[in-house]
């Protein structure tokens, strides 16, 4: 089970830019069929490469750790990142369809985003729907934790839920799917936590 779940964070990260990853299109290949636990040669055969490639693709990958470590460690020692406060990152949802800057949200910013869209307390009603993306996921995220976990739910259950949080349900219910938070059958008579 934690193998799978790693598995897919490792798939969501690998969904980040290139140039902020610094990993190549077949490099995030290699890394996937690493976590899969493939064979050196098994990983050749798929990319069409020779097994010392892939070793090389190992050795680089080790590499990059290393120097990776070294660097944090200069930058611990210097004291440049010391005036800044520690980030305390929420960590990706696995149920994120589509993993972008949105989702480097802080702790902080959370916190501050819920405080500003329910002023009645978190379990009240939602003021507004933020128009910027990264609001309205911080909002979702909260939203959500009002259905559990493998239940399976009728179109009129969702909605009865979710016009406790916000006047335009519809609209939440619509989002939910989109952001991959939910899951419905295509009749929509049945819904669920994805």
């Amino acid at each position: 089970m934690v193998l799978v779940k790693h598995f897919s964070v490792l798939k969501k990260l690998l969904e980040f830019d290139p140039d902020t990853l610094g990993v190549t299109a077949r490099q995030k290949e290699a890394l996937l069929m690493f976590a899969d636990k493939r064979s050196d040669n098994e990983i050749a055969d798929k990319m069409g490469c020779s097994e010392s490639t892939i070793r090389q693709y190992r050795f680089n990958f080790r590499e990059k750790e290393r120097q990776a470590r070294a660097f944090l460690t200069l930058m611990k020692l210097s004291g440049l990142n010391s005036k800044e406060p520690e980030l305390n990152f929420i960590p990706i949802p696995e149920e994120a369809n589509f993993v972008d800057g949105r989702y480097n949200i802080t702790v902080e910013e959370n916190e501050k985003v819920l405080d500003a869209y329910f002023p009645e307390g978190r379990e009240g009603v939602l003021k507004q729907l933020p128009v910027k993306e990264k609001k309205k996921l911080i909002i979702l995220r909260h939203i959500v934790k009002r259905f559990e976990r493998g239940v399976r739910y009728s179109e009129k259950q969702v909605n009865e839920i979710l016009k406790s949080v916000f006047d335009k349900h519809v609209i939440i219910r619509r989002l939910l799917i989109d952001y991959g938070f939910m899951s419905r059958l295509k009749d929509g008579s049945e819904y669920w936590l994805s």
